[in-house]
């Protein structure tokens, strides 16, 4: 358990530092527009916490980015 400095209360969970990277890459031809990309693209995780101290009794915080791991997607736009 850690203690909290200002008041003395007990810290019921520790985050561990994490790095997300998010990539984009997009192509235009005539109208229209192409592109492929990804969120969370090396798939690192939260941490792990007691099911008990988070919002809705999973895992992992829903709060904390990449908590679904890695996504990848592709998109067609169009302008007019």
């Amino acid at each position: 358990m850690l203690t909290n400095i200002v008041d003395d209360t007990t810290l019921t969970s520790l985050l561990s530092a994490n790095t997300y990277t998010f990539f984009s890459l997009s192509y235009e031809i005539s109208k229209f527009i192409f592109t492929l990309g990804g969120n969370n693209i090396f798939n690192t995780y939260t941490t792990p916490q007691f099911d008990g101290w988070t919002d809705q009794g999973s895992l992992m915080d829903s709060v904390q980015m990449g908590s679904d791991g890695a996504y990848f997607f592709g998109r067609i736009s169009f302008k007019l």
